[in-house]
């Protein structure tokens, strides 16, 4: 999948997410696009930034186990 970048200097174009990963990494990129619009970074929340100071738990795949529904044998 392609994602529409928006560099530091206002051009635009489209990336792979890897590179989309690389470019926030080395801070090139101003915004890029969701499917329910531009992400401004240095604002808007981004997967895997801004996590440093939370100490619970981690309950993104906490349990091994298959998670039974309600009322369900």
């Amino acid at each position: 999948m392609m994602i529409r970048v928006m560099y530091s200097d206002w051009r635009q174009d489209m990336v792979s997410a890897e590179a989309l990963d690389r470019l926030l990494a080395l801070k090139r990129v101003k915004k890029f696009k969701r499917f329910n619009g531009w992400v401004n970074v240095g604002y808007d929340s981004i997967r895997g930034t801004g996590g440093e100071g939370y100490k619970g738990p981690d309950r993104r795949g906490a349990s091994s186990e298959p998670r039974r529904l309600a009322g369900r044998g």
